[in-house]
């Protein structure tokens, strides 16, 4: 009798140790901006490296963007504990993201943040450079905030999901088609754009009007106004304005070096 109250004691008391050690529930936390800073300046680097042209950049820039931010806020709607709502519905023909995973827990910067990697990888060349900076935040991400593997696992696996469905919205763009559409053709017309010294580069996306707008209904919803009509009469409005423009180019200006790395920019 003695030794069946010594097993139940020794039990009752094994039993509450390993309760003790388990380890407590997971409980997300803001992750430091820092790491999404970073990703979004690797994903500037190879834009740079590949040499896409500023209308491109600004679509790779985007997309990447939307699929971090429509991550994040499934986290925020879950506590619904902030004013910020997801976009579909607002950007033209972006349908409602994946719900989060309905068990288990994840870790809303770790998601957001390889989402956003995980798209823009899929809009440049330099696939690898992305990769290996989307294992090594990620990864970091996971060692600072110590999340454990399951977590990590459903993390990551929700940001993919979130990145398909903006990969498959970003496809039916007419990107893709208007690769195959004719370049801009260069004329003798004084009046048409011509390729200029140094670089003497193409017409840079001459048919960008006909891709999928995010927000206007259409590239002609808020068509500018006509570009002042060409001549070359000194007396003309055209003239004027072209002068005017090589009068600051060859006027000496305090801040001349920073007026004209503005305008090479542009």
């Amino acid at each position: 009798m003695k030794l069946a109250h010594l097993w139940i004691f020794v039990s009752t008391l094994l039993l509450s140790t390993l309760a003790c050690k388990q380890e407590e529930p997971y409980v997300d936390t803001p992750g430091d901006p820092a790491y999404l800073h970073r990703a979004v300046k690797q994903l500037t680097d190879v834009i740079v490296h590949d040499i896409f042209s500023p209308p491109v950049a600004a679509r790779i820039y985007t997309y990447a963007s939307v699929a971090g931010y429509e991550t994040a806020v499934q986290g925020y709607l879950q506590s619904d504990s902030t004013g910020f709502t997801s976009l579909a519905g607002k950007l033209n023909d972006l349908g409602a993201a994946p719900a989060p995973p309905a068990k288990g827990t994840w870790d809303v910067s770790l998601a957001s943040v390889h989402a956003f990697l995980t798209v823009g990888k899929a809009l440049i060349f330099s696939e690898d450079t992305i990769a290996a900076c989307d294992k090594r935040i990620c990864s970091e991400i996971q060692s600072s905030k110590s999340i454990p593997q399951d977590v990590f696992d459903n993390s990551v696996a929700y940001g993919k999901e979130i990145a398909a469905h903006i990969i498959a919205w970003s496809a039916k763009d007419n990107y893709k088609q208007s690769r195959t559409f004719p370049k801009y053709s260069i004329t003798d017309d004084p009046s048409k754009w011509q390729p200029t010294p140094p670089a003497y580069m193409d017409g840079i996306e001459p048919h960008w009007g006909k891709i999928r707008p995010f927000v206007l209904d259409s590239a002609s919803q808020f068509a500018p106004r006509p570009p002042t009509e060409f001549s070359i009469e000194k007396d003309s409005k055209f003239y004027q304005e072209a002068m005017e423009v090589h009068a600051a180019t060859d006027t000496a200006y305090d801040d001349f070096a920073s007026r004209i790395e503005i305008a090479q920019f542009w």
